[in-house]
């Protein structure tokens, strides 16, 4: 955010410092935005005297860390703070820590906000005395490179609370737009606020950069054994992690066609005697050639690799889910990746649903055919991580557990269990993209084996309910003990599931 100045702006060193009467002029961009859900999150720890940590806001790049600061400034001025109570300060390329350090510690105010602290080049030096000297007062940090707050918080240990705005939900982000949504809209656009050029863009910039400049600014405070790791990461950062998010979602795009194309033939979408055994296996090898599968990293070090990917979590790219998988009467645990941002995924699915398509062209497969084949069930798979990560994001895991339950035997497969540990009791769930119901539907959530398994194998004591989420209308099936959710409807009334107490209360309205 480019700031105004005015005559009464202080700077110090790279520091912009703003108070006083300045701050109605800083806060006013701030009221043409509404509010995002977690700006609550904020309120509470501005006003929770009990707290004397600071504050840091961390997430990718356009997620509204600035505005959100902006607002709770405005919020303060709007409870009758002194404006001279409260300081703003900006830190510009180039500035110092030290600087900022002094600077707090020749001053006292009661609210505290220091926005792009990560460009202060010896940040990791001076945190810790910078989180020393804001105890007690109420300070927020926010910082455009959030990898850096990561590898620094050994030095803030026991010094900060920390609060995330890379996931946007369904409902935060229909409150933004100021009106409700399709899911697919929100499937296609959501996770980025304001405008990028295009999603590679938008990688390069608030992922590759951020990376980059992390490691660069960390480089010169870390151990010795590490330095070659890193500077090995920084010099090849562009190709890697780029390569790595088309990685994640190519094998995404391989499983879904791979697993489909063969029944898609036989519907017809397109003839099948024209294909014989070669065929086909070259129409597998172009899938897999046009989606770069067979990068094998081997003029890249395994550790790096594996250190990049982790660093890609720790941004919040991706987070993890849980997978049950029953086979031979035991349970194997696995983790599937979930983007949160799904606007990433989406795009870059269709990038390399495009790159397929014109390769099939032999085939006489038609652009419109295989798009009407495949984007249903692109879709639909981000559909349900979009399911998977508001709920994980509302349980609190001390008192749930979350899971995709699948059977290697039987092929059954349910999207959603959520088990509450203390009680023993669960939900089973069922995600669809379609807007109507179907029998098929109900299959595994009517399958006495599929449930005697579940309730064998993770203690469960009741089934509480069985939903199908979809996007038709709610409705109660009660003769099939299963209750109809519109989608939409669900992500906006998460909280009505939201619940670590009461659970064999927490009964969700239904229309019958």
């Amino acid at each position: 955010m480019n700031l105004k100045r005015s005559n009464s702006f202080t700077k110090c060193s790279e520091l912009i410092t703003i108070t006083g009467d300045d701050l109605k002029s800083l806060v006013q961009p701030s009221k043409d935005f509404i509010p995002r859900i977690i700006f609550k999150d904020i309120i509470d720890y501005i006003e929770d005297t009990d707290i004397k940590r600071l504050l840091e806001l961390y997430g990718l790049r356009r997620t509204g860390k600035t505005i959100l600061m902006l607002q709770a400034i405005d919020y303060l001025l709007s409870k009758g703070v002194s404006s001279d109570d409260i300081i703003y300060i900006e830190c510009t390329n180039n500035c110092s820590a030290y600087d900022l350090l002094k600077f707090l510690k020749s001053r006292k105010y009661k609210y505290i906000f220091i926005d792009e602290i990560t460009k202060a080049h010896d940040f990791y030096v001076y945190i810790a005395s910078i989180c020393t000297v804001t105890f007690g007062i109420k300070t927020i940090i926010a910082g455009t490179d959030s990898l850096y707050f990561y590898l620094s918080r050994s030095e803030m240990y026991g010094r900060y609370e920390k609060l995330s705005t890379t996931f946007i939900s369904y409902k935060d982000w229909c409150i933004i737009n100021n009106k409700n949504l399709s899911i697919l809209n929100y499937i296609q656009n959501a996770g980025i606020l304001g405008n990028y050029y295009n999603v590679d863009y938008y990688l390069d910039d608030a992922i590759s950069n951020n990376i980059r400049d992390s490691l660069d600014n960390i480089l010169p405070f870390i151990r010795d054994s590490d330095c070659q790791k890193l500077s090995g990461l920084i010099e090849m950062y562009p190709r890697i992690v780029i390569k790595i998010t088309e990685n994640f979602n190519n094998l995404f795009i391989k499983e879904v066609i791979k697993s489909n194309y063969e029944s898609s033939l036989s519907m017809g979408f397109t003839n099948e005697n024209r294909l014989s055994k070669s065929d086909k296996k070259l129409l597998n090898s172009i899938i897999e050639e046009s989606l770069n599968l067979n990068f094998k990293n081997d003029d890249i070090d395994r550790d790096t690799l594996k250190y990049l990917e982790q660093l890609l979590y720790e941004l919040d790219f991706y987070k993890e889910f849980d997978e049950r998988i029953l086979y031979n009467d035991n349970i194997e645990k696995r983790k599937r990746n979930l983007q949160l941002q799904p606007v990433i995924r989406y795009s870059q699915y269709i990038k390399s649903l495009d790159l397929v398509e014109s390769k099939l062209n032999l085939f006489g497969v038609s652009r419109e055919s295989f798009n009407n084949e495949y984007l249903p069930k692109i879709e639909g798979e981000l559909l349900e991580q979009v399911i998977l990560n508001h709920a994980s994001t509302a349980y609190d895991k001390r008192y749930y557990d979350l899971f995709t339950y699948k059977e290697k035997e039987s092929g059954a497969e349910i999207d959603l269990v959520i088990l509450n540990k203390l009680y023993g009791d669960c939900i089973l769930v069922e995600i669809k993209r379609s807007d109507s119901l179907d029998k098929r539907y109900f299959r595994w959530l009517s399958d006495e084996n599929v449930l005697k398994n579940i309730k064998y194998h993770f203690n469960v004591t009741t089934i509480l309910k069985k939903v199908i989420l979809y996007k038709g209308e709610t409705r109660s099936l009660d003769k099939l003990g299963v209750e109809c959710i519109n989608i939409e409807e669900f992500l906006l009334n998460l909280d009505k599931w939201k619940v670590n107490d009461g659970f064999r209360e927490n009964h969700y309205f239904c229309k019958n």
